[in-house]
């Protein structure tokens, strides 16, 4: 949601969250705390419409919906 309003977002490599944050071009991806608080201090070098962009490529709804029925087929085939 930040990045789809065009803020970057900094993230700690847990999860889903470095799928959905391009490092280094959205937000930052950071393994500790530590390092979060140095990326927190870099987020003006990342382009708003770089995420905003990012967001529109990857996650529009038609691409979520895809996503979601490609996943239902694959449950039901089983």
């Amino acid at each position: 949601e930040a990045m789809a309003c065009g803020t970057p977002v900094v993230v700690i490599r847990n999860g889903s969250s470095p799928e959905v944050v391009a490092d280094g071009k959205t937000g930052f991806v950071v393994d500790t705390v530590e390092e979060m608080s140095g990326a927190v201090k870099r987020v003006g070098e990342i382009d708003p419409r770089a995420c905003r962009e990012h967001v529109e490529k990857n996650f529009s709804p038609a691409k979520m919906t895809d996503g979601y029925e490609e996943n239902y087929r694959t449950i039901l085939n089983k």
